[in-house]
Parts: C-alpha cells; sequence; structure tokens
C-alpha cells in the first residue's frame, strides 16, 4: 500500500495571507532572495495595471509546509512574498 501525505489546498487572498500573526520561514534548502530591480518593476506594473483596469491579478501559487497553527515555511514563492512585504 502507498503511502500518501495528506495536504489541504485553499485559495487565499494577500490580505488573508499576511493576517492572523501568520509566521513565515523560509528553509535553509532554498535559495537566497535573488530578484533585483527589473523582477520588482514587472511585478508592480502588472500590479498597478490590475488596479487601474479593475481586474483581478493572478500573482501564482504559495507553497507553505504549516508546523503549527501560525508558524510556516515557505516551500514556493519566496520571492513575491519578500517582495511584497518589504
Amino acid at each position: 500500500m502507498s503511502s500518501r501525505i495528506p495536504f489541504d489546498t485553499a485559495t487565499l487572498t494577500w490580505a488573508e495571507l499576511f493576517s492572523n500573526r501568520r509566521l513565515y520561514a523560509v528553509p535553509r534548502f532554498q535559495r537566497n532572495y535573488a530578484w533585483g530591480e527589473d523582477e520588482w518593476l514587472d511585478l508592480w506594473n502588472d500590479l498597478c495595471r490590475a488596479v487601474d483596469e479593475r481586474t483581478v491579478h493572478y500573482l501564482g501559487t504559495v507553497v507553505l509546509q504549516e508546523r503549527d497553527d501560525h508558524r510556516f515555511e515557505v516551500i514556493d514563492g519566496q520571492q513575491r512574498l519578500v517582495t511584497l512585504t518589504t
């Protein structure tokens, strides 16, 4: 019998992602933050265009591993999370 790791999926807004005293940690195996001005500007311009056009902008998937009720490890999405919170 194969063993499967149970996981939950949810669609959250960025406001929900950054609420409820959530703490995020980047595991040691992840690469360092690497985005520069070109990537920041691309993201910023995409967000500004979405606001101007009153459309929804898909920011991509963020994969987290829950450690407890408020602590999560960032498996995917580090560059976007850090950029949007600094």
